[in-house]
């Protein structure tokens, strides 16, 4: 199974929905689009992963890259709906305080609009 990326703004904020797998196939793509958002000048954005099933150590290894480039240029990325494999990928690979996570894209985004985590 493929990632399907599908971005929005919901308040200003840039949220990316995750849908899929994210793996060694297609980590380097979304790697690429979104530093591309962060080259930009996006200080904020909200990866929703309600449809994300899988998470591999590449893509993995794309959120500790984003969620880098984000935090020095004063931003942070953060994650809603995480699924329970998800969340334990994150958690195995000592991640899980990592990046801000919240139930719903809503409070995420809420949380965006009111500044760095």
């Amino acid at each position: 199974m493929e990632i399907v990326v599908t971005e929005f703004r919901r308040d200003g904020v840039l949220v990316v929905d995750l849908a899929g797998h994210v793996h060694g196939h297609n980590a380097d793509e979304l790697e690429e689009r979104l530093l591309g958002h962060a080259d930009a000048g996006e200080r904020e954005i909200v990866l929703n992963c309600e449809r994300l099933g899988y998470i591999s150590s590449a893509g993995v290894r794309v959120l500790v890259v984003v969620g880098k480039k984000l935090k020095e240029i004063g931003g942070t990325m953060r994650m809603s709906a995480v699924n329970r494999n998800v969340s334990d990928i994150l958690e195995i690979a000592g991640l899980s305080d990592s990046f801000p996570v919240y139930e719903t894209e809503e409070e995420a985004v809420a949380a965006a609009v009111s500044g760095p985590a």
